[in-house]
């Protein structure tokens, strides 16, 4: 290994004293991006190990699947942020597109009457809407991300907030509820 770094250093112009310094320079970051990267992995083993010295039923199949269940849809928003985040943009509506999505597809299947498989589809459509005339106004009218997110948050918070009024949606959403909605 040492030959065949040496040999590339020294290919590249520089001495076998220059390659062993450049060498001894890289190692120590190379240390440290490896274990910046191991790190969160091995805090989650940590943290799992103790939860379940902590409490017998941690790891039982029910409360995995009842975690996985929980996590799924920010799970799936995160792995659409990554792909915003490598190219280098900002998405600040994807939190208000989630919950509009939400709210439109409750009220697919209570004014509609839709099934919930239908009313999901229509939320996906909704928030797949809502993506397109982002990414529009970011390449056709030349807006900053920041700006095209923004207001499509704004907009999105607004029609989350005029359909929560809806007293059929408040059922859905909290069936317990006997008061009216604010």
């Amino acid at each position: 290994m040492k030959g065949f770094l040496s040999r590339n250093m020294a290919d590249a112009g520089e001495s076998g004293m220059e390659a062993g310094l450049s060498w001894r320079r890289l190692l120590p970051a190379q240390v440290s991006d490896l274990i910046s990267q191991f790190a969160a992995a091995g805090a989650l083993i940590v943290i799992c190990i103790a939860l379940s010295i902590a409490s017998p039923v941690f790891l039982t199949l029910y409360n995995l699947f009842n975690i996985v269940s929980q996590t799924a849809v920010t799970a799936i928003i995160a792995l659409g942020m990554t792909f915003v985040i490598i190219t280098a943009g900002i998405d600040l509506s994807v939190g208000s597109v989630a919950a509009l999505a939400g709210v439109l597809g409750v009220k697919m299947m209570v004014d509609l009457g839709l099934s919930w498989p239908l009313a999901v589809l229509g939320g996906t459509l909704v928030g797949g809407l809502a993506g397109l005339a982002n990414g529009l106004l970011i390449t056709r009218a030349r807006l900053a991300p920041f700006i095209a997110t923004l207001g499509m948050m704004s907009v999105s918070r607004g029609l989350v907030k005029a359909n929560l009024n809806d007293p059929k949606v408040q059922a859905v959403l909290n069936p317990s509820c006997q008061h009216p909605p604010l």
